[in-house]
């Protein structure tokens, strides 16, 4: 149903022809899609719309101007903001219905607190757990991926990151704006699926697959962006479109089914709102809807379920490449006597590690309680503080009142957390691992100075969380997939899937889908 009830009087529809013959053609700034009946229409229809734009008037005569044609899915984006003549449009015998353009929330991305987590770490601190997960590398063991052309629709791309640029192939906008990647959340996808870690040693899980990027989202998501974006991978016949985003618009059902028909798997993520029903186009049968597990394979508490939830992916604290510069990386260096040594560590959120470096000499100030501050002995120094017994908020707000100019906290067992502060504090506060604090705590035990730097610098990686990196994980192992066996349809390749997935349970209401995906199964079953 259009946004107009269909009056097809061809009397009324003379007239208005008549009238805005003479009007001519009028650009508006408000776009709709308009879908036609059949191919054949939308061949004729198309046809007459360029030779009437040669001639300076618009559609049938109109006001309204179409300002692509997207030939794949017998669907025009014509702009204008004459209802007449839209009412005129709807009513001709070749189109099925129009619908304005609509918009959706940009893919949320939420900055983890600063971390880390990077080069030198990537391995060692559990960062890969998502490839471990979907086992990733016994596929490898067949392929990577190549010959596979992945697109990605999304908010863009930075092609010149050193983990991407060998994969890059191209990039087009349907937002009017560069394909750039403003938020990050392009460029993190992306590396999920098929980073080569030339530079760094992150890998996606397809890592010699192509990257195209379809930027559909720049200040919001556009349901014409995303159209267009759909008919340009049909264009191109890629073999998997990531859809990390999304949202409900009236022509989707024949979008996506197109793809399909086009051999095109569109893999989706579920949504993020933790609730019993999908996101589109995830709730459509035509995509591979994909929800989040934790690193202990539970169901991600954000992630949405429902019947035609197909599988589960890894989705928490997935850790990619983002725009460079874009990432922050919390640092801490200690000097033990021959000289500074940066040491794993993550920032609290609230504190305020400040844009410069926080140099000073550390003081061990025991489990953190004002007892331990006593005789003011942290004055203009960095507190060295054991984790245990009080609150993260309590030692800061203690080591604050005694007038240090920084907080060490060392944990009390192996590795380190991502804390967070109740309140914002001007402190930088930073966790170091057990061993490092209990090296420094021996040191200044003999009576030995130990010196610390805290720092934020710039990162060209980070770990996010939501559905949204539950999809690419996904994507990836369909690129691999179809690299194994290049015979299977694009419904074939859903159903393998689903197939080898490895169930989860509990899976009331379908939360869990067919279950987590598995590389290496599905790989083999290709084969």
């Amino acid at each position: 149903m259009g946004i107009f009830h269909n009056s097809r009087i061809s009397g009324i529809l003379s007239s208005l022809l008549i009238v805005f013959a003479a009007l001519g053609a009028e650009a508006a700034g408000t776009r709709y899609l308009v879908k036609m009946k059949s191919n054949e229409g939308f061949r004729s229809v198309k046809a007459e719309s360029i030779l009437a734009q040669r001639q300076g008037v618009g559609l049938f005569g109109t006001r309204a101007v179409a300002q692509d044609y997207l030939d794949n899915l017998d669907i025009m984006v014509v702009e204008s903001n004459d209802r007449a003549s839209l009412a005129l449009i709807e009513a001709h015998p070749d189109v099925e219905a129009i619908e304005q353009e609509k918009f959706f929330e940009i893919p949320r991305v939420e900055w983890p607190t600063p971390q880390s987590w990077s080069l030198n770490d990537y391995r060692q601190q559990d960062l890969t757990w998502g490839l471990e997960a979907v086992k990733a590398a016994e596929a490898w063991q067949t392929t990577k991926g190549a010959g596979i052309r992945v697109m990605v629709l999304d908010s863009g791309i930075d092609q010149n990151h050193p983990d991407l640029v060998n994969r890059f192939e191209k990039a087009r906008s349907f937002t009017g704006a560069t394909f750039d990647d403003k938020i990050g959340h392009g460029t993190h996808v992306s590396g999920t699926i098929l980073a080569d870690g030339a530079e760094s040693g992150l890998m996606g899980v397809a890592p010699e697959a192509k990257l195209l990027m379809g930027k559909v989202c720049d200040t919001s998501c556009s349901s014409v962006g995303i159209t267009q974006g759909v008919n340009w991978a049909i264009e191109e016949k890629v073999d998997v479109v990531n859809m990390s985003l999304g949202g409900p618009f009236m022509f989707e059902t024949q979008v996506y089914e197109k793809a399909e028909q086009a051999n095109i798997v569109i893999v989706a993520a579920a949504g993020n709102n933790g609730k019993g029903n999908l996101s589109y186009p995830a709730a459509l049968p035509s995509t591979l809807a994909v929800g989040a597990v934790n690193p202990d394979l539970t169901r991600a508490e954000f992630s949405q379920y429902g019947r035609l939830l197909d599988v589960m992916a890894p989705g928490v604290n997935v850790f990619s490449t983002v725009p460079v510069g874009m990432g922050r990386e919390a640092l801490v260096k200690v000097d033990l006597g021959e000289g500074f040594e940066q040491v794993l560590s993550a920032g609290f959120q609230n504190s305020n590690p400040g844009d410069g470096v926080t140099t000073g000499e550390l003081v061990f100030a025991g489990l953190g309680k004002p007892q331990d501050f006593q005789g003011n002995k942290t004055t203009g120094k960095i507190a060295l503080i054991e984790r245990g017994e009080i609150t993260f908020q309590e030692k800061v707000t203690a080591a604050q009142n005694a007038g240090a100019t920084g907080v060490v906290i060392f944990n009390n067992e192996s590795g380190i957390v991502n804390g967070g502060l109740d309140s914002s504090t001007p402190l930088p506060v930073m966790m170091i691992e057990q061993s490092v604090g209990q090296a420094i705590l021996q040191k200044l035990n003999q009576g030995e100075s130990v010196s610390a730097e805290l720092s934020i610098a710039a990162s060209n990686y980070s770990a996010f969380s939501g559905t949204s990196m539950a999809s690419p994980h996904t994507a990836g192992v369909v690129a691999l997939v179809r690299a194994a066996n290049k015979n299977l349809n694009a419904v074939q390749v859903k159903n393998l899937m689903r197939d080898t997935a490895t169930p989860l349970l509990p899976n009331p209401n379908n939360q869990m889908g067919r279950g987590l995906i598995d590389a290496a199964k599905a790989v083999e079953a290709a084969l």
